[in-house]
């Protein structure tokens, strides 16, 4: 009695609904890899990598933006309980939103593109530090998440705790490049607003990675 009993076909079904939100954060990653190049190329003043690498990042964004769409309408039409449906719709409406910060970036990235490589040396390596945590945190969701659908379950819970940490030291470079805005004293106000309004979707970005692995841990620990 109290026994908690399961539906190992349905378990199944569900596993291979998480294949799909494997490769949609995968695609995420790919975004993440590409701002992270866009950044570096935009303060070195690399006029044809930061082309490539804006395309790139669209290319990528476009490509999870239809995996996600793809996974809304199979889940919708999918036999998974309800439980699992709010958690297999919720996981892929978040890695979306960690690809849409990171376009936004992207784009704000190129509306100063041209005073980019004038920005103050210590400035542009603190951001460049942020973007990089960013994608530190991304890959250690992409595994988490891996060790979830291979039901290794106690190791995902554990894995998540990495990027609770990532993310913190993200909260901490974006309380420090937004106190160097003040710096800026050269540059048009209208351009810092947008760069500091850029330097927050990488934030935002870094906010919904930790969200995705909290729902990560959430639906490791219901299904120990």
């Amino acid at each position: 009695m109290g026994e908690r009993i399961i539906d190992w076909r349905e378990f199944e079904n569900f596993k291979s609904h998480l294949s799909y939100s494997v490769k949609h954060l995968k695609t995420v990653l790919e975004v993440i890899k590409e701002l992270n190049k866009l950044i570096k190329n935009v303060f070195s003043g690399d006029e044809g990598g930061f082309k490539e690498s804006f395309e790139r990042l669209n290319l990528n964004e476009r490509k999870s933006d239809e995996i996600h769409e793809n996974i809304v309408l199979r889940i919708m039409d999918a036999t998974v309980s309800p439980t699992d449906r709010e958690d297999l719709l919720g996981l892929s409406r978040l890695i979306e939103l960690v690809a849409e910060g990171a376009r936004d970036a992207g784009r704000l990235i190129n509306i100063f593109y041209d005073i980019g490589s004038q920005l103050p040396k210590n400035f542009k390596n603190s951001i460049i530090k942020m973007s990089s945590t960013l994608e530190s945190e991304i890959n250690s969701l992409s595994i988490s998440l891996e060790l979830l659908k291979k039901d290794t379950k106690e190791r995902a819970i554990k894995s998540t705790l990495k990027i609770s940490e990532l993310e913190q030291t993200i909260d901490e470079l974006n309380i420090l490049n937004l106190s160097m805005l003040k710096d800026l004293k050269e540059i048009p106000v209208g351009l810092v607003i947008i760069i500091r309004d850029f330097i927050n979707c990488i934030e935002e970005a870094a906010d919904y990675g930790k969200d995705c692995s909290d729902l990560i841990r959430a639906i490791a620990i219901k299904r120990i």
